[in-house]
């Protein structure tokens, strides 16, 4: 291994994950696994936080699992409308990363026939870095949509006067961020999770994940409308995939029945 002897006792020590109902549920006791650290959305200790994370994942992207990256990538989630723009932009930026490292660690690892041990490991950070991919993606769409527009903020657009928002210049613009993240979030599902799961499907609360996030990007018609083919195509997927592979044809037909029936942008699209 390339890893260092620090690196092998972070990703050796990792306890099991049961991916909770509710993204509060790793702060009220209501799972096994709680966060160790509860920032404020206001302060500087979370920025700084968030830029070591962000080391620490270019590093080793199973870091993103353990409490030192996790934590404040959890608090931005769990308090994501107040916390500042810049704290967004560098939790989406080390969520994204995160994931993207660790499935490619996971591509690797199954070509390379990696022992049972690593396996595992690698399947307990995939559920908490899948569980913070998904929920940033429902809480950007949730502020997107309060907003009232396609992105979260007005990086990269104009204001009547001509002028940007001094406030919002470091926040990041989900419209460019979206189809990023989807793909993403994809790339996870397409890989062979049965035997990453040692010859088991993974999870419903796993798959839920995937699917959830594409229902959030569905339900917000600005997002939608005007979309390109291949996000449309992702969204399709994350939904439908695991209905094919994983047995979940009533989950999937039920998220579908419900979306054409409450949302009228969507029978088009679907």
């Amino acid at each position: 291994s390339n890893r260092t002897p620090a690196v092998e006792a972070l990703v050796g020590t990792m306890a099991t994950f049961t991916i909770p109902m509710r993204l509060a549920d790793l702060i009220d006791g209501e799972s096994d696994w709680q966060v160790e650290t509860q920032y404020t959305a206001d302060g500087n200790e979370l920025l700084d936080a968030l830029s070591d994370a962000v080391s620490l994942v270019e590093d080793e992207p199973l870091a993103l699992a353990e409490h030192a990256s996790f934590d404040p990538a959890y608090a931005v989630l769990l308090h994501f409308s107040s916390t500042g723009p810049t704290e967004r932009a560098r939790a989406a930026e080390l969520v994204l990363a995160g994931l993207a490292g660790l499935t490619r660690a996971c591509k690797r690892a199954l070509s390379a026939l990696a022992s049972d041990a690593e396996v595992a490991r690698l399947r307990e950070a995939l559920k908490k870095v899948v569980f913070l991919q998904s929920h940033l993606i429902e809480e950007a769409e949730k502020l997107a949509a309060a907003n009232g527009a396609v992105a979260v903020a007005v990086k990269g657009r104009k204001s009547g006067a001509g002028k940007k928002s001094a406030a919002n210049t470091d926040e990041p613009d989900w419209a460019e961020l979206r189809e990023t993240a989807i793909a993403r979030l994809l790339e996870c599902l397409e890989l062979d999770l049965c035997a990453i799961w040692g010859r088991r499907d993974p999870e419903e609360a796993l798959l839920h994940l995937f699917s959830a996030a594409a229902v959030a990007v569905l339900e917000h018609a600005a997002a939608i409308k005007g979309s390109a083919a291949s996000l449309r195509e992702a969204l399709w997927r994350l939904i439908s995939l695991p209905a094919v592979r994983y047995g979940q044809e009533i989950c999937a037909a039920g998220s579908i029945v419900s979306l054409v029936v409450t949302h009228e942008h969507l029978p088009v699209v679907l």
